[in-house]
């Protein structure tokens, strides 16, 4: 996630993420980034590229598309419309130890 975001700021033994997204902040501490956070424990993970931080996710609506996802990107309907992490990505960073 250093990638996509400006400054990161440590609280209470975790790291919290602001990051300036067209004019506005944005932080993984939010309520709707906390829900992303929670549901990403649910992905089922296909298939997982630590060394280049990349993933395939099969979607929770039906079993047979999947999602490319990596640390900057992915190619749900989440993140093409909001530009901000999904709940792919927060899985993958958990999957390479970063989140």
């Amino acid at each position: 996630f250093e990638d996509c975001c400006a400054e990161v700021h440590e609280r209470r033994g975790k790291y919290s993420y602001v990051a300036s997204r067209e004019g506005g902040e944005f932080s993984h501490d939010s309520p709707p980034q906390r829900e992303r956070q929670e549901r990403a424990l649910q992905t089922i993970l296909l298939e997982l590229d630590r060394e280049g931080k990349k993933a395939r996710f099969l979607s929770s609506t039906d079993e047979v598309t999947t999602y490319e996802t990596s640390l900057d990107w992915c190619t749900c309907t989440d993140y093409a419309r909001r530009h901000l992490p999904c709940k792919h990505m927060y899985r993958l960073a958990n999957e390479v130890g970063i989140f």
